[in-house]
C-alpha cells in the first residue's frame, strides 16, 4: 500500500508496529509483591500481566485513559524494582523513571510511586 500510493495521495502517511516479543517463562511465571509507596499497601500480583490489570484486579483504580501506552495518562514514577514493556520487551528498572502502568508488567519486586 505504501509503495502504490505514496505518489498518488498526498500527504500519504504509513505507521506500522511490531507484535510483543513472547514472555519467556521465567518473565510471566509466578508472583512479586508490588509495594505502592503513597498508601504504603502491599499486593502480590501476577508477573508477566499489565500492572494496570493487576491493580484492577484487586479493586484498585489507577488513573488511566488509552490501555495502550499512548496517552500516558496511568504514569507514575518507579520507586525500585524492574518492569518489562509488553509491547518491547525492553527491560526498565531505572528508579524515578515513568511507567506506564497499562503496558508494563513487573519481573521483580517493585515499589510505584502511587
Amino acid at each position: 500500500a505504501r509503495q502504490r500510493l505514496v505518489h498518488q495521495v498526498a500527504g500519504f502517511q504509513a505507521e506500522a508496529f511490531t507484535p510483543p516479543a513472547p514472555l519467556s517463562d521465567a518473565d510471566s511465571a509466578g508472583e512479586i509483591a508490588l509495594t505502592l509507596a503513597r498508601s504504603g499497601r502491599q499486593l502480590k500480583v501476577a508477573r508477566g500481566r499489565s500492572l494496570l490489570e493487576s491493580l484492577e484486579a484487586q479493586g484498585i483504580k489507577p488513573k488511566h485513559g488509552c490501555r495502550m501506552g499512548i496517552c500516558n495518562s496511568c504514569t507514575c514514577d518507579r520507586v525500585s524494582g524492574t518492569t518489562r514493556h509488553l509491547r518491547t520487551g525492553e527491560m526498565q528498572s531505572e528508579t524515578a523513571q515513568p511507567v506506564r502502568i497499562c503496558v508494563s508488567a513487573p519481573t521483580t519486586d517493585l515499589t510505584l510511586d502511587l
